[in-house]
């Protein structure tokens, strides 16, 4: 076996030891350590829990500064670093066999007078109360079908073949998506009754009769739930006179003729008890206002993206109950 000796790495010439660790070139004099320690401080090790702390635990970049002995803007400096290797890391998310039902809903915020909504994707397995998050995605401008379109396009192939139903606010464009994807569309009843009760005002003449809008207000909620099929006729009868009535409201009047005419996408979870559709996206709701504590103190749209995505890889799943209907 042959010696090869070391080269200087200036000359190429023959080096000769000169102490311990050092080399000294015969031909240049060039003088080196062959196992140079690195200089300066040694850095201060902050952990891997910070983000949890931070985003999970509601904690302040200012209140850990004497637990790490650093200052604000080297811990915010490590928290950043740590959520960026965090949202670098492979998606592993686990589903269960079986059906899925897919909710959605956005989240949207305002920089430099420019919206940005995060679109936010929940899946829910049919024999489970757990929704899990998928990676948010962010546009730039107001929430729209666009939008949803280049986020479900991030779905794979064989999720989409697994999804069965579109649990959404009722946007429009979400019937021509549920339809293209051969989806059941199920629309949101908090948002409807949400939109009801803000014309339930008792003082606000403006609105009209009091018990007109607190009369169409109960009629809306019993075709809600309502499993007989004879009852709902009448029920929607009885809307349509309540709502062709002079003191009626045109607001009232246009939240109502909306409701009956997309009654069977508020009512599909009667239709397909077997899915356990959940009647309302109060679980993407519920993340969004842990989402915006996680996400409030930060003033520009990559942060949000950022912030969010590794909330959402940190908390991935949040309880979500599907209908269960019981027979009386």
């Amino acid at each position: 076996m042959s010696i090869v000796h070391a080269k200087c790495p200036l000359c190429g010439g023959e080096v000769y030891r000169f102490g311990n660790r050092r080399r000294r070139c015969s031909q240049c004099g060039h003088t080196y350590s062959i196992r140079p320690k690195k200089r300066g401080r040694k850095c201060a090790r902050t952990g891997r829990k910070l983000p949890q702390l931070i985003l999970l635990e509601k904690h302040s970049a200012r209140q850990l500064t004497a637990r790490y002995g650093s200052s604000s803007a080297t811990l915010r400096y490590h928290v950043r670093k740590q959520m960026t290797a965090i949202v670098q890391r492979p998606v592993s998310l686990t589903l269960p066999d079986g059906d899925l039902v897919l909710l959605v809903d956005g989240l949207w915020s305002t920089f430099q007078d420019k919206y940005w909504v995060l679109y936010n994707m929940a899946i829910k397995p049919v024999n489970e109360n757990l929704a899990y998050f998928l990676d948010p995605v962010q546009r730039c401008g107001r929430e729209n079908a666009r939008g949803w379109e280049a986020a479900l396009s991030t779905l794979s192939w064989d999720l989409k073949e697994r999804i069965r139903a579109l649990i959404s606010d009722g946007l429009p464009g979400f019937e021509a998506i549920a339809r293209r994807h051969w989806w059941h569309n199920q629309f949101c009843h908090w948002h409807l009754l949400t939109s009801l009760e803000s014309k339930l005002g008792r003082r606000r003449r403006v609105l009209g009769s009091r018990w007109l809008r607190e009369r169409i207000y109960v009629l809306v909620r019993e075709a809600l739930v309502t499993t007989d099929e004879e009852r709902l006729r009448l029920l929607t009868e009885q809307l349509k006179q309540l709502t062709g009535r002079w003191d009626c409201t045109r607001p009232l009047r246009w939240t109502v003729s909306e409701f009956l005419s997309r009654a069977n996408y508020y009512r599909a979870y009667l239709r397909y008890p077997e899915l356990r559709l959940p009647t309302t996206t109060g679980a993407i709701e519920s993340m969004h206002g842990l989402l915006r504590e996680a996400i409030g103190s930060v003033n520009n749209p990559e942060a949000v993206l950022l912030r969010a995505t590794a909330f959402l890889r940190l908390r991935r799943s949040i309880t979500c109950n599907g209908s269960v209907l019981q027979q009386n």
